[in-house]
């Protein structure tokens, strides 16, 4: 995603940056990577991550073997597609094609951008999808339910 190539979208980078000398290696090393289509902005507020959602067009979420991840339903909740890896959490939050994109590779992520570039309806489509699907299956009366529903399982199967 280079300005030659970036056909006037910009990339923000948005996240946490820890400590750990190894993610300040690879911040340093994904900095010197950039250039001016690209902005890199660490351990943002709440108020400028949700800021960051609202504007953005689509949302690319790349952890490698992501055990959940809620990037996925944050990007879906503030109705923009997410494409991520095809791995791990993002099955579990995404339906490939309806709320967002599954991706096995950099050229199929890359792929997935295009597509959503060249369609705003299917983008808008897939952010609508996503919002629904959030509002529906990931609240906090289901989360409730669904936790009281398997603390009587417990329960119950701990004393046969």
């Amino acid at each position: 995603f280079r300005k030659r190539e970036a056909g006037g979208w910009k990339l923000v980078i948005a996240g946490s940056l820890s400590e750990r000398p190894e993610h300040k290696a690879y911040f340093r090393k994904i900095s010197a990577m950039r250039d001016d289509s690209i902005s890199i902005e660490t351990n943002v507020s709440d108020e400028r991550l949700l800021e960051l959602y609202s504007r953005c067009y689509s949302v690319l979420y790349t952890p490698i073997n992501e055990d959940y991840g809620l990037v996925p339903l944050e990007a879906m909740a503030s109705s923009k597609p997410c494409i991520a890896r095809d791995e791990g959490g993002p099955r579990e939050t995404i339906i490939h094609g309806k709320d967002g994109f599954l991706a096995d590779s950099v050229q199929a992520m890359a792929a997935r951008m295009r597509r959503l570039a060249k369609d705003p309806d299917l983008t808008e489509r897939m952010g609508k999808a996503g919002q629904a699907k959030v509002r529906k299956d990931f609240t906090w009366e289901r989360f409730l339910k669904r936790f009281d529903e398997k603390a009587k399982e417990l329960v119950e199967g701990g004393m046969r």
